[in-house]
């Protein structure tokens, strides 16, 4: 109690209190989501005219051509939407340019198979259509200048190939070439890429028309079979509505020679004789005497030599 009667109130020193257990949780992170980002959609100039210093060419359906700083620009395909992304080109044979690339609005995978350097005019085909498929696409020509090209399938997810059976992917016919006979030659095809011996089939688009040309060795002729039509000798047409089969004999010309013919007699013998003319005499030239009378032979061999046979002997006339 305090001095002055008032009670004095309890303390205590303070508890500490008891420090929170912390607990540590091993975790795995989550997987990481991989979205590919859809490309910014750019709309395309709506025409040459905008750009400075262009001059527009005429061209076919869905083919502008437009010459700009010394470069010839083309617009190979516009025909629906958005189109274009993801291409890879390649040379042709002839140097006109094969681009394969993924048309965004429908999706699809699509080949370009132009038909001059600079791709005035073109055939257009879709390879992929099924589901979203198509983007990132690489091209390269086989043996045969068909197109074969790899791409994303977005839809499934999977790595994708497509080997073309016709230089345009095209569905189509095959044409096969035999090359016989004695002689020897070429047989190449418009458009390409036939060149037999070598490569002697090939599918063309349903519906084409294709020339073949012979180019024999030498002297030799040219026999075809299997031809809807012969422009010259040495061409042959086909349309190409089913699998066709084209035959090529060369045959080299027969060599002429020329016969050799020989006389010979007792005591003359002669070769290549074109002429000889017998004639009777009765004794003429040097020989005198009982033999002289003696019937004989005048013999003229090719209008050279003279000779007389007798009983008496061989005896030259001058």
């Amino acid at each position: 109690m305090a001095p002055d009667g008032e009670p004095v109130a309890e303390t205590s020193a303070p508890v500490a209190e008891p420090e929170a257990e912390i607990a540590f949780v091993a975790f795995e992170p989550a997987p990481e989501v991989v979205v590919e980002p859809e490309p910014t959609v750019v709309e395309p100039v709506s025409s040459v005219e905008s750009i400075p210093d262009v001059v527009e060419a005429t061209g076919g359906p869905d083919v502008g051509v437009a010459t700009v700083s010394g470069a010839t620009l083309t617009i190979v395909d516009d025909t629906v939407g958005t189109t274009g992304w993801y291409t890879s080109l390649q040379l042709d044979a002839s140097g006109n340019p094969v681009i394969s690339y993924f048309n965004l609005t429908n999706t699809d995978l699509m080949l370009a198979h132009c038909n001059d350097t600079k791709c005035a005019t073109k055939t257009l085909e879709t390879v992929a259509s099924t589901g979203n498929t198509g983007r990132r696409t690489s091209l390269q020509l086989d043996a045969s200048g068909y197109p074969v090209i790899s791409y994303y399938d977005g839809t499934n997810g999977d790595l994708r190939l497509a080997h073309c059976n016709t230089s345009t992917c095209e569905a189509g016919f095959e044409v096969t070439v035999t090359v016989s006979g004695t002689g020897t030659g070429t047989v190449t095809s418009t458009p390409v890429p036939i060149v037999c011996p070598g490569v002697c089939t090939a599918a063309f688009p349903t519906g084409a028309t294709i020339t073949f040309t012979a180019t024999p060795v030498g002297d030799a002729t040219v026999t075809w079979t299997g031809c809807d039509s012969n422009p010259t000798p040495q061409t042959c047409q086909v349309d190409v509505t089913a699998d066709r089969s084209i035959g090529v004999t060369f045959t080299d010309p027969i060599p002429v020679t020329t016969p050799t013919t020989s006389v010979s007699t007792t005591s003359v013998s002669t070769t290549s004789v074109s002429t000889a003319t017998l004639l009777p005499f009765t004794g003429a030239g040097r020989s005198t005497g009982p033999g002289a009378a003696l019937i004989g032979l005048l013999i003229v061999v090719c209008g050279l030599t003279l000779v007389r046979i007798s009983r008496a002997g061989t005896h030259r006339l001058r």
